[in-house]
This record gives structure tokens, sequence and C-alpha cells, in this order.
């Protein structure tokens, strides 16, 4: 049951990954029917050649082919060398790795030559390029067994990704990263081949980390596969089949059909050594079959070689014998991994052997034996290592080099932040020493203003002629013997004088203390002027008067010009009115009389021979100006003539203050 959800599973997967490669090769072609010139239609030739690699090599091969052709007719040598690398991987894939290996050395030559015509500037994608053919040609040598010149073709990789992992570019940094990843897994293969399982698991674990923080899932499955033959070759059964399991997954995940062949062929394996032979066959077939659909001979030859060691077990000798001898076929072919074709002979060796045939046994001895010598000499071993350690010393004393470096250029980073900390503290402290001044002297400026103001706003309330005639009246009430009138008439100018005093230090009072103090002034102007006007003060009901807050002593210096100057010439129903109303979020605070007018004052004095000169005004909006200062809701003042108002209907003046409203702050 569970071979057959899994063989459904990667129909499904297939299914879905071939028809989004389908699309992607339809949108190439017509671009390549649509380009302008042959530069661009050889690097399209190349993406659809990748595209082709993992359905039909057959066709990759023949559009790396036409990439070639048109690169070398151009003469560009950047895309020949890209060409005649993906060309010779293609071979590779197919098992034709002497082919192969001529192309790699090709390709290899032509990014060797262009690093060398650029200098120091050499590009990213020529050094990613050369280190992909040095990859490629250390992975034909480790098919081939030759792990010497494997190693060191890998560690020529690694050597250019480690430079380009360095780099500040964020996608340097990242392409060089992925190469390391790659070369990390190769170098683990080759410990694992020579049995020093610790380093291999170490080179893997690296490998590992990098396609993590890659999210590269097709190189995790190949670092878990490679965890699982380690652990295979350890005897630990449940962490072979783990990781195994884990690969297979990943691998039908995304639709990647090599690795899925070799997941089948991994499990099946492990199921072999379990004894468990009918269930290894079924994912032994499973991946000799994916292999033939994808045409993949080298796939091909380890399904068969794998098969072939099971039926031996099963004593199905005949079997045996004709899958070992067809491995040996596409190995000869394909110039194939020796490791399968020694594999294949200890098959064919043991086989003849229980059936007799003593002759052919002692051929296949006699072959097992020489591919054994030709992999395993003690001399490679010891070389393999003196190379690993050579490499590992020149890394590390490269290492200290760039530490060195780093360090010094980190203390001149040093020693120039510090010059630079120095200089802005300085002209920090001279900015801060300069406002602090400013600062000071506007705040000098404006408190002389304030008490200039003030003085200037005292005077107006204090009016020198008004303090006189207020006195006399009181006295002749005195003289006449009108002492109880006397008394309260003193008593008020007493009280007005403190509530000037008092209000004249506040920037704001209650409208119950502004009444008070208007009402003691206009008793006392009525008594100097011997009840020449009369007064009314009008408060609406919405208004709170004792948490109402209003500024001090707005009203007198108008109520005076009022008196003085808007009741001229008139004798009898002077009326002054005074008003306070709640009109939404403000107060309006209104002095209005019945007299001539502003504009007709306005003549009379300048009709004077000794012309009177009003500072209410300019005060009352130098005083505004300051109560408005940094406020968003403001003060406003207006002064009006009655009759341009009700187009001479009505004569007098109105004074007008529209007040934010605000609560007394206790």
């Amino acid at each position: 049951m569970k071979i057959k959800i899994l063989v459904c599973t990667i129909i499904v997967f297939s299914t879905v990954a071939g028809f989004s490669q389908n699309k992607q090769i339809d949108s190439l072609l017509q671009k390549t029917n649509n380009a302008n010139n042959d530069s661009i239609r050889a690097a399209l030739y190349i993406d659809i050649g990748k595209l082709y690699e993992r359905k039909s090599l057959d066709t990759a091969l023949v559009y790396f082919d036409k990439a070639k052709t048109l690169a070398s007719k151009i003469k560009h040598r950047t895309l020949l060398a890209v060409s005649l690398n993906n060309y010779g991987r293609a071979l590779s894939n197919r098992g034709h790795f002497d082919q192969a290996l001529v192309y790699y050395n090709k390709s290899c030559a032509l990014y060797q030559e262009l690093a060398g015509s650029l200098g120091k500037n050499i590009p990213v994608s020529v050094k990613t390029g050369l280190s992909d053919c040095y990859n490629n040609i250390g992975r034909i040598y480790y098919y081939q067994g030759n792990f010497n010149l494997s190693l060191e073709y890998y560690q020529k990789s690694l050597k250019i990704h480690e430079e380009l992992c360095n780099s500040l570019d964020k996608a340097t940094a990242m392409a060089g990263k992925k190469g390391a990843g790659i070369c990390y897994n190769n170098i683990g293969n080759i410990h694992r081949e020579l049995n020093t399982l610790s380093k291999a698991l170490e080179y893997y674990k690296k490998s590992l980390d990098i396609k993590e923080e890659l999210g590269d899932k097709k190189g995790k499955a190949g670092c878990y596969s490679n965890f699982g033959i380690v652990y295979s070759k350890k005897g630990d059964t449940v962490r072979t089949l783990e990781y195994f399991s884990k690969a297979l997954n990943i691998s039908q995940e995304i639709g990647d059909k090599k690795g899925v062949i070799s997941g089948y062929m991994n499990i099946g394996t492990t199921l072999k050594n379990q004894k468990k032979y009918k269930q290894a066959l079924e994912y032994m077939q499973m991946s000799l079959k994916i292999a033939k659909e994808i045409n993949d001979k080298l796939a091909v030859a380890g399904a068969l070689v794998n098969l072939s060691s099971v039926n031996l077990d099963l004593n199905n000798y005949d079997m045996a014998i004709e899958q070992a001898k067809n491995t040996l076929e596409i190995i000869k072919e394909t110039g194939g991994v020796l490791s399968q074709k020694r594999v294949a002979c200890s098959i064919l060796k043991k086989a003849y052997k229980e059936l007799g045939n003593f002759n052919k046994a002692f051929e296949s001895a006699e072959l097992e034996l020489a591919i054994k010598d030709s992999m395993f000499m003690i001399e490679k071993t010891k070389a393999i290592a003196e190379m690993e350690a050579k490499y590992q010393t020149e890394k590390k004393e490269k290492e200290n080099e760039l530490l060195r470096q780093k360090e010094k250029n980190q203390q001149l980073l040093i020693q120039k932040k510090g010059y630079q900390l120095y200089g802005l503290i300085a002209i920090t402290l001279l900015i801060m020493v300069i406002t602090v001044l400013v600062v000071w002297q506007f705040k000098i400026w404006n408190k002389k203003k304030n008490v200039e103001l003030k003085q200037k706003l005292l005077r107006s309330q204090i009016n020198p002629h008004f303090l006189f005639n207020s006195l006399i009246s009181i006295q002749n009430f005195m003289f006449e013997k009108n002492a109880d009138d006397a008394a309260i008439y003193l008593s008020n100018f007493a009280c007005l004088m403190r509530q000037i005093l008092d209000n004249s230090r506040e920037e704001y009072i209650s409208v119950s203390e502004e009444k008070s103090l208007l009402e003691n002034y206009l008793q006392l102007q009525k008594l100097r002027f011997e009840s020449k006007f009369d007064f009314f003060i009008e408060i609406d009901p919405a208004i709170d008067l004792e948490f109402t807050a209003i500024p001090p002593m707005l009203a007198q210096p108008f109520i005076e010009n009022s008196i003085e100057h808007g009741f001229s010439g008139m004798q009898n129903n002077n009326t002054i009115v005074i008003r306070f109303l709640k009109i939404g979020n403000s107060i309006s605070f209104e002095i209005e009389d019945n007299g001539i007018g502003i504009l007709q004052a306005g003549k009379k004095i300048n009709e004077r021979i000794i012309p009177h000169k009003s500072l209410a005004t300019n005060i009352t909006k130098e005083r505004v100006h300051y109560l408005n200062k940094g406020k968003r809701k403001k003060v406003k003042f207006t002064i009006e003539d009655l009759s341009v108002i009700t187009n001479e209907q009505k004569s007098g003046t109105k004074v007008s203050f529209t007040i934010p409203f605000q609560y007394i702050k206790s």
C-alpha cells in the first residue's frame, strides 16, 4: 500500500513540475524567435537546455550545442565558456565522462583566459563560471575513482567561493555561499568513500547549514541523502531510513526526478541490508523505471547493480548475472563509476561460483581486485591528507592576514571616528552656547517688553486724573456732611485700587472678579462725572461666573474713552452697556455706549489746539498680541462705530473681544 502511495505521489509531482517547465520552455522559445541579436539568442538556448536537462538529456544537448555554435560564430567568449560547461554537464549526466571532461577543460581554459585578460576587475560571473568548471571536473575524477585529482579541483572551486563569501555585495556573497555549500558536499563525498566518516559528516553539516540558510530544497535533499549513506556505513539503520525518507520527500515535492531515483535506490539498498528483499526490489525497480524514462545511463547502471545484488541474495543467480553484465556494458559505454564496476564484478564472481562456473568466477575476481587496487591505494590516502593539510594551512594563513588587515582598518576607523566625535562635540557645544545666549537674550528682551506692557497697562488703568477727581468728589461728600455716601465711595475706591494692583499680576481672572472690578470702577466714574451716565452689566446665564476665565482689565481704557470723548457734548440718556456672552467655544466680551461714536469723537480730538493722544487702542493691541503668543486659539479684538453698522440709525461705539473659552486653573 505504501509503495502505491509513493508511486502516485511522484506521478502527481512530476505532472505539475512538467507542466510548469513546458510553459517556461514555450515562453523562452517565443523570446528566441523575437530576439534581435545572436548573443541574446545564444543565452536563451542555454536557458532552454537547462530546463530540458531534467526531462530529456538528448534535447538538452541539442540546445547547448546550438548555443555553443552561435557563441563561437559571434566570438562571444563568455557565452561560449558557459555553453561548453553546460554541454559537458549534460554529457556527464548521460555517463559519458571522458567526453564531458574534454568540454569542461575547454570551458575552464576560456574562463582562465578571460580572468587573465581582465586583471583585478574580474566579474563575478567569470569567477563563478570558473569555480563551476573546477567543481564539474572534480566530480568526473570522483566518478572515475581518482580522489586525489577530484579533491584538488574541489578545493580550487571552494577557494573561489570562499573569496566571494567575503564580498560586500549581498548577491555576490549569496552566490559564494551557494557554491561553497556544493563544494563542502563534494569534499564530504570523498571522505565518505575513504571511510573517514566523521570528516564526511563534518563537511555535510557545513553544506546543510548553507542550504537551509539559502532555502535550497534540492541541496537539502542531497545533504540528507548523504547523511543517510554515512549512517548506513555506520550501521545505524533507523537514522539511515530517516534521512533517506527526508531526501525522497523533498525530491518529490520539487519534482526532481534524479533526486527521486536516488531516494528510491537508497531506501531499497537499506531494506536489502535489513533482508527485506521484496520491498527492496520494489523500490529499486521504481528507480530503474524513472532512470530509463529520463535516459540517465549512470542512474540506470546504479539501479541495475542494486537489483543484481538483491537477486544474488535471493539466489536468483541468472537474473543477478544478467543485470550485473548490463551494468558493466553501460559502464564500458559511458566510462561510468568505478565503484559500481567493482560491485558488479563482485556479484558476478559470487553468482558464477554458486553456479559452479569457476573460470568465469575467477575472471570476475581478478577484475574486481584490479579495480580495488586502483581505487584504494595507501599512497592516495596519504596524498589526499597532505593536500588537505596544505589547503587548511594556506586557508589559516590567509584568514590570519585578513584578520590583521581587518584589525588595522578597524583601528584607523576608530581613530577617524574619534576625531569626528571630538569635532562633533565641539560643534555641538558651540551651537549649544550660542543657542543659550540667544535664548537668554530673547528672554531678557521678552521680560523687558512684558514689564513695559504691564507698566503701560497699569498706567492705563490708574489714570492720574481719575484718581485726583475721584478723591475730590469723595472730599466734597465729606464737606457736604454726606458722610455715609463718602464712606461707601471711599470703600469702593480702596477696593478698586486693591483689585487693580492684584489683577495686574494675573494673566486670567474669573468673570465674577472682573464684574466686581468693573462695578467699583463705574460707580467711581459716576461719582466723578456727577451721574452723567448710567451703566448695565449683562451676563449670559450659560457662563459660570466663578470658573470661566478672561484676561483682566480689558474694558477700563475704553470705558474712560466713552465717558470723556464718546459722551462729549451730550447731557442726558448716556448709557454704557457691558456684556459677557457665550458663543460656541468662546466668550464675547463687549463694551457699548450710545455716545457720538468713535469717528465723530476722533474729529473733535483732532480739532483741539493741544491734541489728545489716546494710548488705549495701541496698548490693548500689544496686550492681545502677547496673550496670543504660542497659542492655537487666539483672542480677537475689534472697535466699531455703530453709525456705520446701522447706517446712521444709531450712534455710539462698540468694542468687542472674542476670547477662547477656558476655566480658571486651580
